[in-house]
């Protein structure tokens, strides 16, 4: 399973400084796996989240649940594998229903993987940094990506969707169906959808966009 696994844990609030979670598997969130009422976990210092693997959110699988990546603290060389057939979303962070992720670490253009924010991850399927998808009923909980830093471009750079080639996977850097994203400074960069998939930097559909966007994808 995953290295760490947060379950309706009420209203918690959860810090992690200069944690590493490498090199594990799970069918959910390779990395970290956050399910809860109102859980809050805050990841700190140079925190890694790396070479991690599952079926969906290869580093990071959160629903219901808040997620604030800050500082240095990094995702990246994770995979969201085809192990089974609804797999392969997210090969950085699957953010679902509920969930809130706010992202202000990395700085963009930066080869020092300290500062790598999200970076080189893959999808078999769609999301290859980021997988956004909120509920699809009549009144949705959307689920929502706040991405901000003020001195420094916040880095989403090479990801890759569609990974084995096998699928129609699209967004690579960011996949958004049904969700809300407010980015500023963010630097989007390198980031491809593989055998003809949609949106190398970014795949958004039913989804609120607001953005001060740099990069080549």
């Amino acid at each position: 399973g995953s290295e760490m696994c947060i379950r309706d844990s009420d209203d918690s609030v959860i810090d992690i400084d200069d944690v590493n979670f490498i090199n594990n598997t799970a069918l959910l969130g390779g990395g970290i796996y956050v399910v809860g009422d109102d859980t809050t976990m805050m990841l700190k210092g140079i925190s890694k989240i790396s070479a991690n693997e599952a079926s969906n959110g290869g580093g990071i699988y959160c629903l219901n649940s808040q997620i604030h990546l800050t500082e240095e603290s990094g995702v990246f060389f994770n995979e969201a594998n085809s192990a089974v057939v609804t797999g392969g979303f997210g090969g950085g962070a699957y953010i679902g229903t509920d969930c809130k992720m706010t992202l202000s670490s990395g700085e963009g253009g930066q080869a020092d993987f300290h500062t790598v924010g999200i970076s080189s991850n893959r999808a078999y399927n769609s999301g290859g940094g980021i997988y956004l998808n909120g509920d699809n009923d009549a009144e949705p909980i959307l689920g929502k990506l706040t991405i901000y830093q003020q001195n420094n471009p916040v880095n989403i750079d090479n990801n890759i969707a569609n990974w084995d080639g096998n699928t129609t996977g699209n967004g690579g850097g960011i996949y958004a169906f049904n969700a809300s994203i407010h980015a500023t400074n963010l630097f989007l960069d390198q980031n491809s959808a593989q055998n003809f998939g949609k949106g190398g930097g970014a795949y958004l559909e039913d989804t609120f966009f607001v953005s001060h966007v740099d990069g080549d994808n």
